[in-house]
């Protein structure tokens, strides 16, 4: 049941992130708990470019929706 729910979350962010990309929106930040590993590797499937920065428990992210996702 838990991976259901998972996998559903996880394919509405990659959606999400298509649409705002074929809108224009030029990059789309989020901020993630470093010990959540599972949120991180959904961001680091969608193919496009990402800058991390750690601050305490807190890993931020900006990803870049000028390019494609591979």
């Amino acid at each position: 049941e838990h991976q259901g729910v998972v996998r559903v979350l996880v394919r509405v962010i990659l959606v999400s992130l298509a649409m705002l990309q074929k809108k224009g929106m030029a990059e789309f930040e989020a901020d993630v708990l470093a010990e959540n590993k599972a949120m991180l590797a959904v961001f680091a499937r969608s193919g496009l470019p990402i800058e991390k920065r750690r601050d305490g428990e807190t890993v931020h992210l900006t990803l870049s929706l000028r390019e494609a996702p591979a």
